[in-house]
């Protein structure tokens, strides 16, 4: 049993863990996966081996593999840096993103030889951006602002030697903030809606052991079809500030993983993965007014689904010390016909190096990652026409630590 002084860690833990989540940056569509300093170190193949409590995310499944209780907790320093080269005027314009710093919180507890039980609260979803407020694109967005938490307890069961099957519970929150300019006759306003939701999913997961060296997981996250709502604030000069009450609905994708990890020497453990995300569910963002004399806001949005692809590796150097490396690839959504600079999302490279230490109860373990993602030209009639077409570009440098303590 956990003594109190014990307790009274989890708890304080956990505790920083919600005070600190908020996602807001762009993997494939809006989804976040910088989870685990460990697990970004090798680009997030980790589908198919563990050596951290974070399996609950990419795989519970292998839940089984960590003896006894261990908690973790981690965040990501992300400083985005994206530029916009106009078509209409041929100058350059950067973001005024700042750092963000998604943050995840993972228990785990073997509960018998054959059955483990974990919680993990992570932010699976996430989105910021933000522009100038007198630029040209300013009557698509000003700010995008999309974070989200889930709680997400989970069981493990070892079927037999070779076969581990994992099932969980996901609760969603959701909060949001919109900005934008919009034309209320010939006065030009600003409009900022905020608004939150909430909603359950589940998970699904396995890990087969093909022989003693070649392991298989597949990991499986539901879909969140999440209610939001909120108030619409409009000021417009020399006019009364509006408020109104506003909802709005959005489908946050089902997603599926898998991964093949080699244990091609005692040492040194190598897998390839790859990733399927539902986001053709994302069609529109229509946003419903009540009482409002201006019209509901439609964006239309008709995304594809999106497929990433990665490899990564460990090499332990010794009992204490390891080494991370990998590379993933991403197919964005976003077609070209409702490309926007509210989520300028592209096709994308992410390199990334890690190291871990370990010692009697304590594991530390720290990454850094670059993701850069292909230019894109906006050429398409969304927002005013010729409104903010021309080229986006993005790099967003990450530095990921994580803390892991065994009982």
């Amino acid at each position: 049993m956990l003594s109190a002084r014990k307790f009274r860690l989890i708890f304080m833990l956990f505790f920083f863990s919600l005070l600190t989540s908020a996602a807001t940056t762009l993997a494939s569509g809006f989804a976040v996966y910088t989870q685990d300093a460990e697990a970004l170190g090798q680009a997030n193949a980790a589908t198919a081996h563990t050596d951290s409590p974070s399996t609950i995310f990419f795989n519970p499944a292998l839940m089984n593999t960590l003896e006894g209780t261990r908690i973790e907790i981690g965040s990501t320093a992300i400083s985005p840096n994206r530029r916009f080269n106009s078509d209409a005027t041929g100058t350059d314009m950067k973001s005024e993103d700042e750092a963000h710093f998604p943050s995840s919180l993972y228990l785990t507890h073997t509960v018998t030889p054959t059955l483990s039980a974990g919680i993990g609260v992570f932010n699976p979803f996430g989105l910021g951006s933000k522009w100038p407020e007198h630029w040209e694109g300013r009557f698509i967005t000003t700010e995008s602002q999309l974070s989200t938490y889930t709680v997400n307890p989970v069981l493990s069961w070892q079927v037999n030697p070779r076969l581990a099957l994992a099932a969980g519970i996901d609760y969603l929150y959701l909060d949001t903030c919109l900005k934008s300019h919009r034309m209320v006759g010939p006065l030009e306003g600003c409009q900022a809606f905020s608004g939150s939701g909430s909603a359950w999913g589940f998970n699904l997961a396995l890990a087969i052991d093909l022989s003693p060296d070649w392991t298989l997981g597949v990991s499986y996250r539901s879909r969140f079809d999440v209610d939001i709502k909120g108030d619409l604030n409009l000021r417009v000069p020399t006019l009364p500030e509006l408020n109104y009450k506003g909802s709005t609905q959005i489908t946050l994708p089902s997603q599926l993983t898998a991964g093949l990890a080699w244990q091609v020497t005692p040492q040194l453990t190598v897998e390839l993965g790859v990733r399927w995300e539902e986001w053709s569910t994302f069609d529109q963002l229509a946003l419903k007014l009540q009482g409002a004399p201006i019209a509901d806001p439609l964006i239309p949005r008709k995304w594809d689904n999106a497929y990433g692809f990665n490899i990564g590796a460990r090499y332990r150097l010794s009992d204490r010390w390891a080494l991370m490396g990998g590379y993933l690839y991403e197919i964005n959504p976003v077609p070209e016909e409702t490309f926007e600079p509210a989520i300028p999302d592209a096709d994308t490279h992410i390199v990334a190096f890690g190291v871990g230490w370990q010692q009697a109860h304590w594991k530390l373990a720290a990454a850094c990652a670059l993701q850069m993602e292909r230019d894109r030209d906006k050429q398409n009639a969304i927002g005013v026409p010729a409104a903010a077409s021309g080229v986006y570009e993005a790099v967003l440098p990450m530095l990921s630590l994580s803390v892991t303590y065994r009982f």
